[in-house]
């Protein structure tokens, strides 16, 4: 329990006039919500971040209001009043004594917790047609929503630049404990690079009328499905109208970005493609990767912010500051993947992990993946699950189907890159002559060019692969005795230039390699 009088007083069923039969409280860095039975009182907290200020009364009252008008445009049946508390000349607290208020509540109809989009997600009840009627509600609301004079400021570069550097200013003091200085640095030079290189088109979303007065926190436990069905999108920003007026792409980019944190990508493009088509705005596309590293960094900062809450618990503080790690991570995916097109030849001893760290790349830049051991098995015309006996040299392995399996690689590779995609090209990779090709074939296509080595220890690399062949389904053909006839074959990488390779063990989670891997190439 709260050592402050209110707070404690506000958690007793006796104080309200409808008498609940309980009262739970939950705390933000910014507000303590009391639920109480069927409604819901919301108090700010006397709190001044800088880009919050909420330290006076009158501030706190004035914000209530803004809180009530501000979230009747989304779920008007959910907001109700704002409240005044009286405090009497006992020292207690009171919802109808007349006199001088001490505080405000906003008042809210409580909404199911069954409905809430965290939930269901996390019960796996938050289907692709749900996504698409939020979709068009959303596209609804930004049609009406504001625009023009102040509105538009939020999308000019000015402010853009000012948001994403009052990011940064919280952001590098986490260096160390939520990221690493490599990935603080690559966010903030991707973001940087990003809005220098995109002046002019930015400056053409305001003219397109395409910054609106929108709710600024759009995530998934602001929206809960009612009872009666209705969509109710609650809790928006409220403080600053700078963070809640903006590009309709920062707000969409910001749910699509909490469906990428849950591991819910094919749930995210459902949603961004329905809004795309009620809003006719498809040079979202091109926005989504930048305003969701924006958003994934807004979500890592308030983490930061719980952790260094006064009451907050060493327990709470370690889950807040592994949240924004979390978030931290995802910011660097998403500034991958607006960087030059590249080819990436990922390579090594078969068993050291090379096609999981791929996969892993490919996912968070977007890259088209190609593995040697599907197109060998697809020019051999078997199924690239059936497992091949061949020896080395012999069979589905005979220097002449190596030869064309990379000769395939290579036109694959050109294919992607004509179409401006990056790829990564999955294969041992064990000759330098192989090595040079895929090298020369970057410089043709002005694309970035980078060699990724997997190293593990030998006996490691001897228990991967016996475990590998108990697996069923496994693509890869590689044994123990393939190992050591590689081993024994391995051209060192002497022709790559140093800054193009990076030499990595491959013994740790494919994830953090993965971003390891993107944070390197951008040094």
């Amino acid at each position: 329990m709260s050592e402050n009088p209110l707070v404690e007083t506000l958690c007793d069923p006796h104080f309200y006039p409808h008498r609940p039969k309980e009262v739970l409280l939950i705390q933000t860095h910014i507000s303590w919500i009391f639920l109480a039975g069927q409604k819901v009182y919301k108090v700010k907290k006397p709190v001044n971040f800088g880009f919050l200020d909420f330290s006076t009364l009158e501030k706190r009252r004035f914000f209530c209001f803004e809180e009530l008008e501000k979230n009747r445009r989304l779920a008007p049946w959910v907001y109700q009043e704002v409240a005044a508390i009286y405090k009497g000349a006992d020292g207690g607290f009171s919802l109808t004594q007349a006199g001088l208020p001490v505080e405000y509540a906003v008042v809210m109809k409580r909404l199911p917790e069954s409905g809430m989009f965290d939930r269901l997600l996390a019960e796996n009840r938050l289907s692709g047609r749900l996504l698409e009627k939020l979709a068009k509600v959303l596209a609804d609301f930004h049609a009406q929503a504001a625009t023009g004079s102040e509105v538009d400021r939020a999308g000019s570069i000015e402010t853009i630049k000012y948001n994403c550097d009052e990011n940064f200013a919280e952001m590098e003091k986490r260096v160390g404990s939520a990221l690493t200085r490599e990935e603080f640095d690559f966010i903030k030079a991707y973001t940087h690079c990003f809005v220098k290189e995109n002046a002019a088109f930015f400056g053409q979303r305001v003219k397109n009328g395409r910054i609106r007065d929108g709710h600024g926190d759009l995530h998934l436990e602001n929206i809960c499905l009612d009872d009666n069905n209705r969509l109710a999108v609650f809790d928006c920003i409220e403080f600053s109208a700078r963070f809640r007026c903006g590009d309709v792409a920062s707000e969409i980019a910001f749910l699509s970005m909490d469906l990428d944190y849950s591991g819910e990508r094919e749930l995210a493009a459902v949603f961004v493609e329905a809004y795309v088509k009620y809003s006719s705005d498809k040079d979202l596309f091109f926005l989504l990767p930048f305003y969701a590293c924006y958003r994934a960094c807004v979500r890592g900062k308030i983490y930061c912010l719980r952790a260094d809450e006064a009451d907050a618990t060493p327990r709470e503080r370690r889950e807040a500051l592994l949240r924004a790690s979390h978030y931290f991570n995802l910011a660097v995916e998403y500034a991958a993947r607006h960087t030059r097109p590249f080819l990436m030849i990922v390579g090594g001893l078969t068993g050291t992990g090379k096609s999981a760290l791929a996969e892993k790349i490919a996912q968070a830049s977007m890259a088209k993946h190609f593995l040697s051991d599907v197109e060998r098995k697809r020019l051999a015309g078997i199924s690239p699950a059936t497992k091949s006996p061949d020896a080395p040299d012999a069979g589905i392995y005979t220097p002449d189907l190596t030869q064309k399996t990379y000769d395939r690689l290579f036109a694959l590779a050109s294919g992607a890159l004509d179409q401006g995609k990056s790829v990564i090209l999955d294969a041992t990779f064990q000759q330098a002559g192989q090595r040079s090709k895929m090298m020369a074939l970057a410089r043709e296509k002005g694309a970035d060019f980078w060699a990724v080595l997997c190293t593990i220890p030998t006996e490691e690399a001897r228990r991967r692969l016996d475990r590998r062949q108990r697996q069923k389904g496994a693509v890869s053909d590689g044994r123990w005795e393939i190992y050591l006839k590689q081993k024994a074959r391995f051209e060192p990488p002497d022709e790559i230039p140093e800054k193009h390779l990076i030499r990595l063990a491959t013994d740790g989670a494919p994830d953090a390699l993965a971003r390891e891997v993107l944070v390197r190439m951008c040094r």
